[in-house]
């Protein structure tokens, strides 16, 4: 045992996630969790040849100076690593991170925001609080309309597939322009524009990086239609907050689902916004829970302890960050 590398959990687990670690590492790394450690916990994390974190940055606060050159791999479990201070870690430390481990659970909340702003549902409902009987407004069909999905990775093509059960076109664009999925048309962030000139509902999952951020301002709002819904299921540093509470008041027509917020308590120690969007009846909420279904976190482990097991035989994990295009840090201003 005392050969074998040593895996050190930082993130809290519950039996089922130490069962996902175990059950995948168990003769291949000693496994420790940090909970558990105690007076031996400056020890192990000197020894520990890889960390898998959730937000690494905090869970290891109070033990940074004890982290050695032993540290060969921080395994995120989550899809990005945008939450992370890439700055406070030795930049021989490999980072990776666990993309599509939510992929399902996100995708069906991209598709609830999506029915949700077609249908008007939360401003029928306020009117009925009123007692107003708005019977003959419109709703919006998602059959026939046409969903550009920008980021088309895994919660991308989650989403697309139960797009394609409601009769949706398929707009994507990934890095590569290309997809074995089945799409109408796929493309580069090159072809954003015409992505979002023709689509009827766009779908933000792209990872945020500084290639990416302020990826929707001004400008690309305005070439989107004027009754388009905007949903976002990413980072919220995708889109330009200002832009987005300008455009929201000029195109009462237009509607934003914003799942992940520009201020939230994981990086700013509480939820707040810079402009009233939540005063705004065509913009609809949700507080990052895209992903908070029974059994995320032990699945998101199981990905994680996958990828490790990967490192530990064969030298490189998969989903390693790019150093080309840095994640934004916690907190910066952009």
């Amino acid at each position: 045992m005392a050969d074998r590398p040593l895996v050190l959990v930082t993130h809290q687990a519950d039996e089922s996630v130490r069962r996902a670690y175990s059950d995948v590492l168990a003769e291949s790394a000693q496994v420790c969790f940090l909970g558990d450690l105690g007076e031996s916990t400056r020890d192990v994390v000197n020894k520990a040849t890889v960390f898998s974190a959730l937000f690494p940055d905090r869970e290891l606060a109070t033990v940074s100076e004890a982290i050695s050159d032993r540290l060969e791999l921080l395994q995120l479990i989550t899809s990005g690593a945008n939450h992370v201070d890439l700055a406070r870690w030795p930049k021989d430390v490999l980072i990776a991170t666990s993309p599509g481990a939510q992929s399902p659970e996100i995708a069906e909340h991209a598709l609830a925001l999506m029915l949700a702003g077609a249908k008007n549902l939360f401003d029928r409902h306020v009117k009925l609080k009123r007692g107003e009987f708005d019977q003959f407004s419109n709703n919006r069909l998602l059959a026939g309309a046409i969903c550009g999905i920008i980021g088309f990775g895994g919660i991308g093509k989650a989403t697309a597939r139960l797009c394609r059960a409601f009769g949706m076109e398929i707009h994507a664009l990934n890095r590569s322009g290309t997809t074995d999925e089945s799409v109408e048309f796929v493309g580069t962030l090159e072809d954003l524009p015409r992505v979002l000139a023709g689509a009827d509902f766009v779908v933000l999952s792209i990872e945020l990086t500084t290639r990416t951020a302020n990826l929707i301002g001004a400008s690309e709002l305005a070439l989107m239609k004027p009754d388009a819904v905007l949903v976002n299921v990413a980072r919220a540093g995708l889109v330009s907050e200002d832009a987005l509470y300008r455009h929201l008041r000029e195109h009462p027509s237009f509607v934003a689902c914003v799942d992940a917020w520009w201020k939230e308590p994981s990086t700013h120690g509480s939820f707040s916004t810079d402009l009233p969007l939540l005063e705004l009846p065509n913009l609809i909420g949700s507080p990052h829970n895209a992903s908070r279904v029974p059994g995320i976190t032990a699945k998101m482990s199981l990905h994680a302890a996958l990828n490790i097991y990967q490192f530990l035989v064969n030298g490189l994990p998969d989903h390693v960050v790019d150093p080309r295009e840095k994640p934004i840090p916690p907190g910066s201003r952009h």
